[in-house]
């Protein structure tokens, strides 16, 4: 009876993961500091001490459940890349 259970969770697995999973458009993703700092390649503590406290940095967003103290803070992926593309350092031509 044991067996009989596990091999229809066991089949009912494979089925969830032989679906295709919906990706989520880069426009619409969100990241944490720890993928913020990642992508720039910094530490997550120069990321939140030293970029994201530029003003001029994109917008954080806090989606902590609840109004608690903790905060659970994202940032837009295409922002973060474009905020990095906008620091690019201009080379006057030769």
């Amino acid at each position: 009876m044991h067996e009989e259970k596990l091999i229809t969770v066991l089949e009912q697995l494979v089925e969830k993961l032989d679906k295709p999973q919906q990706a989520i458009p880069f426009d619409k993703q969100i990241w944490d500091e720890a993928q913020c700092a990642a992508y720039m390649g910094v530490s997550k503590r120069q990321f939140a001490e030293r970029i994201s406290a530029d003003p001029h940095f994109p917008p954080v967003y806090n989606i902590s459940a609840g109004s608690g103290v903790r905060r659970d803070s994202r940032y837009k992926a295409c922002e973060v890349v474009r905020w990095v593309e906008s620091r690019k350092i201009r080379r006057p031509a030769c």
